[in-house]
């Protein structure tokens, strides 16, 4: 039997994925942990080193199975995506918050340097139909909202007061006022998340609401305003019309477009709302100052 490709399967001659146990000979075999891809477009290479041959790439939100970090920086593992196997960067790596709800189905949008596609892209935008939030859990992920955490913390101070006064035997109107300070922390934290987890729900609606008035209006009107500039273009090459009207034409199809950007725009607006609530995923200092020492 001819051996798995190493390029979709994890293992090397000193370790392998844990199971791949019993199909393939290693020094030691390792369970692994789940990371997520924290930056926009991260290179998986064939080796350590920036100059290896580049296998696949992944896409920020992506998650990764990674078995070995080095001390230069690389972590190996498998792209839960395609199951490609290769080095990435550890510091593009970090402990996944939410899974994602949404798959992509258009190509994303790269920013190059200048206006040749074989220059090195600096960035891939972010893709804004995705969001990490779960809409059948957010009571889950928005605890760990900041404030919600927070008052979480206070309602834990609060009830720990409480077991002290009861365990020194403390008068019945002392333990009883902890008790009511415990109870209001709890309500205040209650009533944040239910404030939060409603302000979110609004935001998902406007979200998806957002992108369906997008999608049509790139699907309808963006192509009519078109055929009419082109109809009105071959009329006018007939003598059947005048320049007036292609300029007319013209300026109609100019602003269907202006506002497929708009519209664009009022989406990425939402979802920097939706996918940046939590803290897990904002950018750090950390992570710019090792993006920048990489530009250098």
């Amino acid at each position: 039997m001819s051996a798995p490709d190493p390029r979709v399967n994890a293992y090397r001659p000193d370790l392998a994925a844990a199971h791949l146990r019993g199909v393939v000979e290693t020094a030691r075999f390792a369970d692994g942990a789940e990371y997520a891809v924290i930056e926009p477009l991260v290179d998986v290479r064939r080796a350590p080193s920036h100059e290896a041959a580049l296998d696949t790439q992944a896409l920020y939100g992506e998650r990764v199975t990674v078995y070995e970090t080095s001390e230069e920086g690389w972590a190996w593992g498998q792209l839960a995506r395609d199951g490609y196997v290769g080095y990435l960067p550890a510091n593009a790596l970090a402990k996944p918050g939410p899974v994602p709800t949404h798959t992509v189905v258009v190509p994303r949008t790269l920013c190059f340097p200048a206006p040749d596609i074989k220059k090195p892209p600096l960035a891939a935008l972010p893709n804004i139909d995705r969001i990490l939030l779960r809409s059948a859990a957010l009571e889950g992920d928005l605890a760990r909202h900041p404030e919600v955490a927070l008052l979480a913390k206070q309602e834990d101070i609060a009830a720990s007061d409480v077991r002290v006064a009861q365990a020194d035997r403390r008068s019945p109107p002392e333990i009883a006022a902890t008790l009511a300070k415990r109870d209001e922390a709890r309500a205040a934290r209650e009533e944040k998340l239910r404030t939060e987890v409603a302000e979110m729900r609004i935001r998902i609606d406007e979200w998806q609401h957002a992108r369906d008035r997008r999608d049509r209006h790139a699907r309808q009107l963006v192509p009519l305003a078109r055929e009419r500039t082109l109809a009105t273009l071959v009329a006018y090459r007939g003598g059947k019309t005048t320049l007036t009207d292609v300029l007319a034409a013209r300026r109609a199809e100019t602003e269907a477009r202006m506002q497929a950007v708009e519209m664009e725009r009022e989406v990425a607006r939402i979802w920097v709302r939706i996918n940046f609530a939590l803290p897990e995923t904002l950018p750090t200092a950390s992570r710019a100052s090792s993006s920048e020492e990489r530009a250098q």
